[in-house]
């Protein structure tokens, strides 16, 4: 198998267990239900054209065009906005449960400061970065002072800033409030 495809199986296998309720996993779009699964597409090295399903569906539930409604099978991968691990609304793996898509928590264990980087001439969102360490999807922060965007509370505004300190974690905000004193 090539190394991409690897790659992406190995993602796929680390998503881990569903914990946290996501804030948004229902669609209404009664033209795409059920849903079709999120796909992408990759070349071998021989020149094979090879489609890759990256999550079954990005929502757990919608309503048919008889009026009935579609839900997922439990325990089936889906992608939604939350907050999450690097305290951004951004598109996060989770599984559905009951018609919701609940996120995947990820656990810190990758290494922290590392640098950033830039994404169509603008610098990451956040101040965490993901890895797979021993089959298991982890995270990281990277340096306090790396330069990041902040999406802002609606996760729509972008804020170019730095990386900031607050207690255990590395965030992405203009400021951070300074610790209660003793």
């Amino acid at each position: 198998m090539s190394f991409a495809l690897n790659t992406v199986i190995m993602i796929l296998a680390s998503l881990g267990s569903a914990s946290k309720q996501a804030p948004s996993s229902t669609g209404t779009n009664t033209a795409n239900c059920p849903p079709k699964p999120l796909m992408t597409q990759a070349v071998l090295a021989n020149g094979t054209k090879i489609r890759i399903v990256l999550a079954d569906y990005d929502i757990c539930k919608c309503d048919l065009l008889n009026g009935s409604q579609w839900l997922a099978p439990d325990g089936r991968p889906c992608m939604v906005v939350a907050l999450g691990y690097n305290e951004e609304h951004t598109a996060k793996a989770g599984t559905c449960k009951s018609g919701t898509c609940m996120l995947t928590e990820i656990g810190h264990g990758c290494e922290d400061n590392k640098t950033g980087i830039l994404v169509d001439g603008m610098p990451q969102v956040g101040c965490a970065h993901t890895c797979s360490k021993n089959g298991q999807k982890k995270f990281g922060y990277y340096t306090v002072g790396t330069n990041c965007t902040h999406l802002g509370d609606n996760g729509r505004n972008q804020t170019v800033t730095t990386c900031k300190q607050q207690g255990s974690k590395v965030i992405c905000r203009e400021s951070v409030p300074d610790p209660l004193a003793c």
